[in-house]
Order: structure tokens, then C-alpha cells, then sequence
């Protein structure tokens, strides 16, 4: 009758101790690898800064608004960026951010500046591209928006 009981006080005291022995483990075992990360740390750190840049500040998205107007100088076209969107909730750490843009210039020259925004270091999407051949001036009218993740 006394035996029962006891048989199952230890059990249990056994399976807690398992368990304990498990969760020392596994604390171990993520201090080990947390150790090793740290130690490898400089090794990743440029990857890291480089990773770290391909987003904008939302605060100030003044370098990526450099960036559009030195690229189209360099491209000969003429920029205007008509506005820049913010959402109005805030869904992740990573906040896109939408800038209108117009630009107008010689076919070549527009592509030319499309295609630099696209192979530049920022993670940027392009939507809602229009062309438009202006007659008159015999330019190329792009008008998108170009999407950036921001921090």
C-alpha cells in the first residue's frame, strides 16, 4: 500500500530531473553557439553593414533622395519627385516606403536611369510605370513609383 505512492513520488521526481537535464542541455548547447556567433562576429560584420544599408531611414530618406537626383544627372534627365508615401500603420520592423516620380528624357537616357535605380545597393521595386511620348518636345515621360523598405 506505502509502495505505490512511492513508486510514483520517484517517477515523477525522475521525469523532472530528465527534464531539467534536457532544458540544461539545450541552454548549454544555445550558449555554445551564441559563444561561437560572437567569435565569428568580425568575420560577418561587413556583410552585416552591407545588409544594414540597403534600407532607408523612414525618418529621413534624404540619401535615397540624393541618390534619384545625382542618378538623374548623370542620366540627363529631369526628376521630380511628386510625393512620398508613408503608411499609415506600422505592420513590421521594416516599413516600405513609396516615392512618386516623374522623369522625362530621351528613351535611352530613361532607361539608362531605370536601370540604375534598379542595380543600386537599396532594395527597391518599381510599380506602376506610364511612358508617354511627349510630341511636342520629343521626350519620354516616365511616371512610377518606386517602393523601399525602410528602417
Amino acid at each position: 500500500m506505502f509502495i505505490f505512492p512511492t513508486v510514483e513520488k520517484i517517477e515523477k521526481g525522475s521525469r523532472r530531473i530528465i527534464e531539467t537535464q534536457r532544458e540544461s542541455l539545450r541552454l548549454v548547447t544555445q550558449t555554445m553557439e551564441l559563444t561561437k556567433f560572437e567569435e565569428s562576429l568580425d568575420q560577418y560584420q561587413p556583410d552585416l553593414d552591407r545588409i544594414d544599408s540597403l534600407f532607408i531611414d523612414s525618418h529621413s530618406p534624404l540619401t535615397f533622395i540624393q541618390f534619384l537626383e545625382t542618378t538623374s544627372l548623370e542620366t540627363n534627365t529631369e526628376l521630380e519627385i511628386s510625393s512620398i508615401i508613408t503608411p499609415t500603420t506600422e505592420t513590421n520592423n521594416w516599413i516600405p516606403l513609396t516615392f512618386n516620380i516623374i522623369l522625362d528624357g530621351s528613351f535611352n537616357d530613361v532607361m539608362k536611369f531605370l536601370e540604375k535605380v534598379e542595380l543600386s545597393d537599396y532594395l527597391v521595386q518599381s510599380e506602376n510605370l506610364i511612358m508617354a511620348l511627349d510630341l511636342d518636345e520629343e521626350v519620354i515621360r516616365m511616371t512610377l513609383s518606386l517602393k523601399l523598405l525602410t528602417q
